[in-house]
């Protein structure tokens, strides 16, 4: 290392004052706090932190694999408790099902719904060059503008650790004695040493839409999970009388009537966006199938006729689906006629539908087990 160049420190003076002396012409400095040596190369890694949603995800991911009967039972016992706490009407069941079946859906295939929670948590590695004695605070900025794509504090990093993490420093310990931090070179691979995790922020980038509502919705969602979760902690610690207050509250405001009554309209409102779900996956999915089974081309062949029924009448089709009668006997039984088509219809419908789920669900589980497969 040169000889020290640099200044002498002088603690609490302003910015905008000189913040270092030089006495003559020979190049001396005047030592009153401590000289300013460097530059010394430190290499630091920040690993992401795991994020609340990345760590529900995960657990959720757990109590399937590890625990799938354990939490199978949970699901139906607490539905079936939530159910008869309720009632027991229909509409309460039938709302419970769809609850139920839209949970367990989404549990099963949680890694392709999402994915980003289970990928693996990123490493970034940056190399500083830190001088003695520099401001503690200067070198903050430095590392905050650095990993710019992280959520941290003004107060961030509060230590550092080794890279195997057996040793521990605080934070001032950078600029007071950065010699023991310093590299060997750039081969050294070894000295690297740990920055307190913090989870990543996306909504840092610049061109992120509606950057600031959503600033704001995620600092106001932390507040309310930590509240939430606060709130279930001291519950789970204090179970009994929070039964106690939640029943004595009931009977006093006849909360229970409420309850019911949102019950009752939830069910209803439940019921009618299936209603209009079942039509729109009638206009779009059923009615087309059955317009192909209908009206789709034939194909002739010396193993005989494969298609559909090339929009023919109804006597035809049951003459040819029924050849012990005629297409005079169902033009005499209209009624029987239209109810055999329209069996045989359906059961395509189910039978197309059904292959294509089956095809889905093996397309989802192998698309889930080539992500696991690329994460370890």
């Amino acid at each position: 290392m040169s000889t020290p160049q640099g200044a002498t420190f002088y603690p609490n003076i302003d910015d905008d004052k000189t913040r270092f002396l030089r006495n003559g012409l020979h190049g001396e400095f005047e030592s009153v706090w401590g000289t300013i040596q460097g530059p010394y190369e430190i290499a630091f890694v920040l690993k992401e932190k795991s994020c609340q949603n990345r760590r529900l995800a995960n657990w959720i991911r757990d109590q399937r694999d590890n625990k799938p009967k354990e939490s199978l039972a949970s699901v139906v016992f607490f539905s079936i408790l939530f159910a008869l706490l309720l009632g027991s009407a229909t509409e309460t069941w039938i709302f419970v099902l769809v609850c139920d079946a839209f949970a367990i859906g989404c549990v099963r295939h949680i890694e392709f719904f999402f994915p980003i929670y289970f990928e693996p948590l990123i490493a970034d590695t940056k190399v500083v060059s830190i001088y003695k004695n520099m401001d503690l605070e200067e070198l903050r900025k430095l590392l905050r503008s650095l990993y710019w794509q992280y959520k941290t504090t003004s107060n961030w990093p509060t230590w550092v650790k080794s890279k195997d993490g057996t040793m521990a420093y605080p934070f001032s310990a950078l600029v007071m004695n950065p010699e023991t931090f310093e590299r060997a070179g750039n081969d050294d691979h070894e000295k690297i040493f740990q920055l307190t995790p913090c989870e990543v922020a996306p909504l840092n980038h610049a061109n992120v839409t509606l950057k600031i509502p959503r600033k704001y919705w995620n600092s106001k969602h932390e507040e309310f999970s930590q509240w939430m979760s606060s709130m279930a902690t001291w519950l789970m610690h204090h179970w009994l009388r929070s039964l106690i207050v939640v029943v004595v509250l009931a009977e006093t405001f006849s909360l229970n009537f409420a309850v019911v009554g949102i019950q009752g309209w939830t069910a209803q409102w439940v019921l009618r966006q299936a209603d209009r779900m079942f039509v729109v996956a009638h206009i779009i999915i059923t009615d087309p199938l059955r317009r192909i089974f209908r009206k789709g081309p034939v194909v002739s062949t010396s193993f005989g006729d494969f298609g559909f029924w090339e929009n023919k009448p109804l006597p035809v089709i049951c003459e040819q689906m029924m050849s012990r009668f005629d297409k005079d006997f169902w033009a005499a039984n209209p009624e029987k006629c239209r109810q055999e088509y329209q069996d045989r219809e359906d059961g395509f419908v189910m039978v197309t539908l059904l292959v294509f789920g089956l095809m889905f669900a093996y397309w989802s589980f192998k698309v889930s087990t080539a992500r696991q497969l690329m994460i370890k």
